[in-house]
């Protein structure tokens, strides 16, 4: 009981940054889920840079509104705009709506 005690003592006089804080399992998960959203909204990111870019070599300046529809779609649709300013004619063929 005494070295119990003493032990509980000693952890209240550790200074408040030696301590370490205790993450609750939702804290865990809350944690988890930011770094997996910050690391796809990166790689969104980047595509839409990387999209931007590639049109720009091809077409030359790339209209304001087609730059803000860019910043905002989502990968997947990225990743087919992407496919098709490789191989088409022009600016708008990239943006056309697919065909099923």
């Amino acid at each position: 009981p005494h070295l119990n005690e003493q032990l509980w003592q000693n952890v209240a006089e550790l200074p408040e940054e030696k301590t370490m804080s205790y993450m609750t399992s939702f804290e865990k998960i809350a944690a988890a889920k930011g770094l997996e959203q910050g690391l796809e909204q990166g790689r969104q990111q980047s595509k839409a840079e990387d999209l931007q870019h590639l049109l720009q070599k091809r077409f030359g300046q790339v209209p304001a509104d087609l730059q803000e529809k860019i910043l905002t779609a989502p990968i997947d649709q990225l990743s087919l705009w992407f496919d098709r300013a490789i191989d088409v004619p022009s600016l708008a063929a990239v943006f056309q709506p697919t065909q099923h």
